[in-house]
């Protein structure tokens, strides 16, 4: 098989070989996935240049914006207390704070000092007072048996 390259016209009187031609995609830096506990997906988005807290923000917005009681109690995201940070001095009053609760995996949070502000107590992957994300749903059969 053969593919033989089309000679671009002439445009405008400008010769071809001058026009600069740059139709190319954006890269993308990363693919957002929202899912669920259960891994079921829920949306994603994409961040272009980088994975900036600005974009992660944005893409939570732009999913949630026409349904904000949807919006989910808990989200896991690696960079969660910067995330929080972000949104506290972004935004006048951030909305995800009061409906959602940020938490962290279990290692960024041990590698955070106790006395880090926004760490230890916003983004606690296991709280105590009793908000502790409910992960496993549970179901009893009929020999009053868990089934996870």
């Amino acid at each position: 098989m053969h593919i033989g390259m089309v000679a671009l016209l002439d445009v405008d009187g400008i010769s071809a070989s001058k026009v600069i031609r740059n139709f190319k995609v954006k890269k993308v830096h990363c693919v957002q996935t929202f899912q669920w506990a259960c891994d079921v997906p829920i949306t994603w988005g994409k961040c272009y240049i980088t994975e900036s807290l600005s974009q992660v923000c944005e893409l939570m917005d732009d999913i949630w914006k026409d349904h904000p009681e949807d919006q989910p109690n808990f989200l896991f995201y690696d960079d969660a207390c910067n995330l929080v940070c972000h949104m506290v001095t972004s935004h006048p009053e951030p909305l995800w704070l009061r409906s959602t609760r940020f938490i962290v995996d279990a290692f960024h949070y041990m590698t955070h000092r106790a006395t880090d502000a926004v760490c230890h107590p916003w983004c606690n992957p296991s709280p105590t007072d009793g908000s502790r994300p409910d992960l496993l749903i549970s179901q009893v059969n009929e020999a009053e048996e868990v089934i996870l």
